[in-house]
């Protein structure tokens, strides 16, 4: 073998992997973004939540992100460096980072326009299920705790919104999928055919031919019923699979949007539980 022809390949072995990983762990940044905004549009009824009017928290959050960034990546570079994620300086007690580096950005103007675009579409998207003061809270408690993931988990100095953004799709996303159906709440039942509730009805000994096809209707119906009751629950839990998986191949790839998406998911199951326990009004 030529001398170095190894070290060469190796290298050329270790670049290519990390490419790969680069690109899985893009597609599975995408994924969240996209699979949660399909998955946060409520369509229980049929019909979408409303977009407009825009929940004017959510379009506050937006404003307070924006102003601090603009001026960062125009007229004020030096904010950066004042409000970034720093894990020294937060265990030196500066914990304020942990909220001030969600306003800035550390990708500077390209980053500005993607953070802020995906921020505004997820305040159109899911202003709607955070209603009122839920959207902030929510964005700043998952970015921050986001933020702690970050820091514990040796994560790199930073700063931007793109965690506390996709915590709040996440949670959005998951408020919805698991909150009960209109018919589960209702305790109706799928119909068979002939208007009957769906199941399996046996012919009797007395039964005609009529009643026999009647019987018979009964039982098809109760079959389409489970399957589109089957194909139903596919379409309701499908958005919330493909984020598990970008989750972990996120965490796998050691990108620290990975654990916001694991905070996304405790933080919505945690307010799904508790909106369960909590009376009926």
């Amino acid at each position: 073998m030529v001398p170095g022809t190894r070290a060469g390949a190796e290298g050329a072995a270790g670049w290519t992997g990390r490419a790969s990983l680069h690109l899985v762990t893009t597609l599975a940044y995408w994924a969240v973004f996209v699979v949660g905004w399909i998955g946060a549009r409520d369509e229980r009824d049929g019909h979408a939540r409303p977009l407009w009017p825009l929940n004017p928290w959510a379009l506050a959050t937006w404003v307070v992100v924006a102003v601090p960034t603009i001026l960062q990546v125009t007229v004020w570079p030096g904010l950066f460096d004042a409000g970034m994620r720093r894990a020294a300086a937060v265990e030196d007690g500066q914990v304020w980072r942990l909220v001030t580096s969600m306003t800035l950005q550390d990708g500077w103007r390209s980053g500005a326009v993607f953070n802020l675009a995906f921020l505004a579409v997820t305040v159109v998207v899911c202003g709607p299920v955070l209603a009122g003061w839920r959207f902030p809270a929510v964005f700043v408690v998952g970015g921050i705790l986001a933020n702690v993931a970050t820091i514990v988990t040796h994560g790199p100095d930073g700063a931007g919104n793109s965690m506390a953004t996709m915590v709040t799709v996440v949670v959005s996303a998951l408020l919805v999928r698991a909150s009960p159906r209109p018919e589960q709440a209702a305790g109706t039942t799928v119909e068979g055919r002939d208007g009957k509730p769906g199941g399996v009805v046996r012919r009797g000994p007395g039964e005609d031919a009529e009643q026999s096809r009647a019987t018979e209707e009964a039982r098809g119906g109760a079959q389409d019923g489970s399957r589109s009751g089957a194909a139903a629950a596919v379409a309701r839990w499908l958005p919330l699979g493909v984020v598990v998986v970008a989750a972990a191949l996120l965490v796998v790839g050691a990108d620290e949007h990975g654990w916001a998406v694991v905070i996304g998911l405790a933080l919505g199951a945690a307010l799904v539980m508790g909106s369960r326990r909590s009376p009926t009004e």
